[in-house]
């Protein structure tokens, strides 16, 4: 009778798990990334003060990607940002930032070697004067340091729909001269991962130590 139990909740965890696979690599991404408490948006416009940061003194204007390769969304543009940049690499300063204590040698083959690699600060001083909470977001920074744009590079989670393709109009109204773009609450609401500085249990999986505790028992 024991060992029946135990094939049943096993039986039972294995459904869990696969609910909760299809919820981490499926339906979280089609939702909106909840605003984490205590988050300060970043107005259009801004001044962007990068001091004491790596960004500091850098050349404008300027895209920047705020990457995550643990983060699905991030992965799934990775296409569509080699091409921007090599459609735009000699209008724009192109820069890709990750959170601090990230790898920085794990993400390099994923972009082109004109692309700079940065760790942002320890307290995600680029990410919080951005506006930035979730990953992966599109940054246009105009040649004063202001901010033109911050937002979603796709509401289509592959960037495929060129309708939506927000980063890439937003980079060709900005060189094109346009005050900055508002293409309505699917670009501006992030959709996919939170910060470590706001969700710091974000990718762990609590069905996981339920599993190992009953497979333990089992044998």
């Amino acid at each position: 009778m024991l060992k029946k139990t135990s094939v049943l909740l096993l039986l039972m965890v294995h459904i869990l798990l696969v609910m909760y696979l299809f919820w981490k690599q499926e339906y979280q991404f089609t939702q909106p990334t909840p605003i984490p408490e205590g988050f300060q948006e970043a107005e259009v416009g801004k001044s962007l003060d990068f001091q004491n940061t790596p960004l500091d003194g850098h050349p404008t204007p300027m895209f920047i990607h705020y990457f995550n390769d643990e983060c699905p969304c991030s992965q799934f543009n990775l296409k569509s940002f080699r091409q921007l940049y090599q459609q735009y690499k000699d209008s724009l300063h192109f820069v890709v930032v990750v959170e601090h204590g990230k790898s920085i040698e794990s993400i390099a083959a994923d972009f082109p070697k004109g692309i700079e690699l940065i760790s942002d600060t320890p307290d995600a001083h680029i990410a919080v004067a951005c506006g930035v909470y979730a990953t992966p977001q599109a940054i246009i920074v105009d040649e004063q340091q202001h901010l033109y744009y911050k937002g979603n590079f796709n509401k289509a989670r592959y960037c495929t729909q060129k309708g939506s393709n927000y980063a890439l109009l937003a980079t060709e109204q900005y060189l094109a001269g346009s005050p900055p773009p508002f293409f309505g609450w699917s670009a501006v609401q992030a959709y996919g991962c939170s910060l470590s500085i706001y969700d710091s249990t974000q990718y762990r999986n609590p069905l996981a130590d339920l599993y190992s505790i009953l497979s333990d028992n089992n044998h």
